[in-house]
């Protein structure tokens, strides 16, 4: 038991050391700034844990986090930069809030209508990151540049779906839809809806999908050596594929979950969260884990309540909420350089 202790602290060192320093240079420009450190990280402590409200909040943003951290994960694996996670969850949700007003008037039962707008958010991620994947393998394409310029044609396909008619609701002062059928929410347990609990159950199938299937292991291989992978018989393009194609499928996910559970619409800027994309946050996230499948979750949920705690210390006492994104770009850079991440 000793032994076992040590390990993880020795596993738990890197971390514990980057959230330190941190911390602490973002206390320095807080006391800069002229604002107490001590009642700023006590704020960022107390507001995602200190209350029901609290708790809720930071399970609402661990959901669709998950998912798109999930979705950079995953292609990080098999050696590849899946920077489109942002667009792969524009497009689910797109596609959720275009199919949830256009079958209100069907009468669907909503056990039906509800999985049927998951599978074709599930599909619609997928089919947007298998653009960059078929470009990367075919023509040589950088995923990183094809999955970023995939990003800005999904922002501009919902601003267009949330502008012309006969969706747009045209009395909101915003860009945004009319509310999708009732049959299509997300049913809610305790105040939370349930996509808080199919993300888990998603993330334990990746878990399982990534190591306990073949097909998982040669993402990893290819990830590892791709010309070592290829010399042994496997597909490289076809595992380069499946990996961006499965990790979009998961940001689409991320987009209906908010569409279905949360809006009840499809609103331009659905996809952001205290001034930040989740998609990037999802990149962050998945770094802060190396892209490992166990850490991820772990590093969503972290992640989740400082964006809680940052948005109520900028309410409460006024302090810059781009201080907690300092802090945790910080964290990013300092458990990159110190655990050497790389993707396989």
């Amino acid at each position: 038991m000793k032994l076992k202790v040590e390990f993880i602290l020795l596993h738990l060192k890197p971390y514990l050391l980057a959230i330190a320093i941190s911390f602490g240079i973002v206390g320095v420009l807080m006391l800069l700034l002229g604002h107490n450190p001590l009642h700023a990280f006590s704020t960022l402590i107390s507001a995602p844990f200190g209350s029901e409200r609290g708790i809720k909040e930071t399970l609402m943003k661990f959901a669709p986090l998950l998912l798109t951290s999930l979705a950079f994960a995953i292609p990080f694996r098999a050696g590849l930069f899946n920077i489109g996670g942002w667009g792969q969850m524009l497009a689910g949700g797109t596609v959720a809030g275009f199919l949830g007003l256009a079958l209100k008037d069907f009468g669907l039962p909503s056990p039906i209508f509800v999985s049927l707008l998951i599978l074709t958010a599930f599909l619609a991620g997928a089919l947007w990151a298998a653009v960059p994947a078929i470009l990367r393998t075919r023509f040589g394409a950088k995923e990183v540049v094809t999955t970023i310029m995939m990003n800005f044609i999904a922002v501009y396909l919902v601003k267009y779906v949330c502008i012309v008619p006969p969706w747009a609701d045209p009395i909101m002062g915003h860009p945004m839809t009319f509310k999708i059928s009732p049959a299509a929410w997300l049913p809610r347990l305790g105040g939370l809806h349930i996509g808080i609990i199919l993300v888990i159950v998603i993330a334990i199938a990746i878990y399982f999908f990534m190591n306990r299937l073949i097909v998982g292991y040669e993402i990893k291989a290819v990830g590892a050596n791709p010309t070592a992978s290829k010399v042994f018989g496997l597909n490289v393009e076809r595992v380069m594929i499946l990996s961006l194609i499965v990790g979009g499928a998961m940001a689409g996910i991320g987009g209906a979950i908010e569409v279905m559970g949360v809006h009840h619409r499809l609103v331009d800027g659905f996809a952001l969260t205290c001034g930040a994309h989740y998609g990037v946050y999802g990149i962050l996230t998945a770094l802060v884990a190396a892209g490992h499948f166990v850490g991820v979750p772990i590093a969503a949920f972290f992640m989740s309540a400082l964006l809680v705690g940052a948005d109520a210390m900028q309410r409460t006492i006024g302090v810059p909420i781009e201080l907690v994104f300092v802090a945790q770009a910080l964290i990013v850079l300092l458990i990159v350089w110190t655990k050497k991440v790389r993707p396989g």
